[in-house]
């Protein structure tokens, strides 16, 4: 979230309360090094340059411009010619600004926890500060079939997927059947419905996944979300692959005993996640900034555990199924037939420019 800033200090205990003085007087009076300034720009030339050089960086801005359209973060950075432009005092301003959110400290340590507070608001005066309400973003409703491609005529495999936008996630019940049906369908584990369709029973895939766009904050919970299919293949593949994809979520294969499976890794995976000493307190506070006043993975985990076969089976028909799908094809598009693509829907050609700030 580019709306949040971390500065972490590490060190021995003795040393805190130096440290928080130190911090105060660098929070207080920050000095911008010209050195980074030219460094910070060359980064940014550097980033144009070679965007698109990497599979992962072309997928994951695929990703976000389909399901977060103007509102992703990618295109929420400064353009090169901007950051050019940019002075010394203009970052130091942009730097006493971001000091005006919400803030909050964590520690973990030996020492008490009054000394801590006490030690703390000597450093950190209080100031009226804005609330965080989260990154706010619509997933992209999809209305018509399109096709986005984007070309990278070296790559030696294609990335194909699918997107669908979903209903909100508005209660624990329904985020517990979204969860389920998302572990049960493409986890990319073992019995998961697109790994056994895709890799195991046809080796027609390297890897494939389901990616979930929510939003993290409570009062966004009303918001729908975003679904993602991924899988990497063979060009000459790439087809077969994405029309098996989009089949399967048209008619999902059932079995009730790898539903149950599912909905144990559900509640395995919040119980692993479970965070130790030196993350609690970040976790906590994480937690709190996003509207929890508990830990909501309690009631998720309760919600998971009441989750019926039937009512998962109940939420794909109702939700998922019939929920229209955006298709997504990055690789050497010379090697794959743009006619069947045009039949799943109107081809939409992305270019670097529609990912990256100009």
């Amino acid at each position: 979230d580019y709306r949040q800033m971390t500065l972490r200090l590490t060190g021995p205990d003795r040393n805190l309360e130096a440290s928080l003085r130190l911090l105060s007087d660098l929070l207080a009076h920050p000095k911008t090094d010209a050195r980074f300034m030219a460094t910070a720009r060359k980064d940014a030339r550097l980033g144009d340059k070679y965007f698109g050089r990497d599979m992962n960086d072309i997928v994951r801005a695929m990703l976000w411009r389909i399901g977060m359209g103007r509102k992703s973060p990618m295109l929420l950075d400064m353009p090169t010619a901007e950051l050019d432009r940019l002075t010394a005092a203009d970052v130091e301003t942009e730097f006493k600004r971001a000091q005006q959110g919400q803030l909050t400290a964590c520690y973990t340590g030996h020492l008490q926890t009054d000394s801590v507070a006490r030690m703390l608001r000597r450093t950190l005066p209080a100031a009226e500060r804005m609330p965080y309400g989260g990154y706010v973003f619509d997933a992209t409703q999809v209305t018509t079939p399109v096709v986005y491609v984007y070309d990278k005529p070296d790559a030696r495999q294609a990335m194909v997927g699918t997107y669908a936008a979903l209903p909100p996630l508005s209660s624990d019940d329904v985020e517990a059947k979204f969860n389920v049906w998302q572990n049960y369908f493409s986890s990319g584990g073992l019995n998961s419905v697109l790994f056994r369709e895709l890799r195991d029973l046809r080796s027609l895939v390297y890897s494939c996944q389901g990616i979930s766009l929510v939003h993290s904050h409570k009062a966004l919970k009303d918001k729908p979300i975003g679904f993602y299919t991924l899988a990497g293949t063979q060009t000459d593949k790439a087809l077969t692959t994405l029309l098996l994809i989009d089949s399967l979520q048209a008619h999902m294969p059932w079995d009730e005993q790898d539903m149950l499976t599912a909905r144990q890794a559900c509640v395995n995976n919040v119980n692993n996640a479970s965070p130790n000493f030196r993350e609690r307190p970040d976790y906590v506070a994480g937690q709190e900034l996003c509207g929890h006043a508990q830990d909501p993975n309690i009631a998720l985990v309760e919600a998971i555990r009441r989750t019926t076969p039937q009512s998962v089976r109940d939420y794909y028909h109702a939700s998922v199924q019939p929920a229209p799908r955006a298709y997504f094809v990055i690789g050497n598009l010379k090697a794959i037939d743009r006619a069947a693509l045009r039949r799943l829907g109107r081809i939409v050609e992305l270019k670097k420019e529609d990912f990256r700030s100009r």
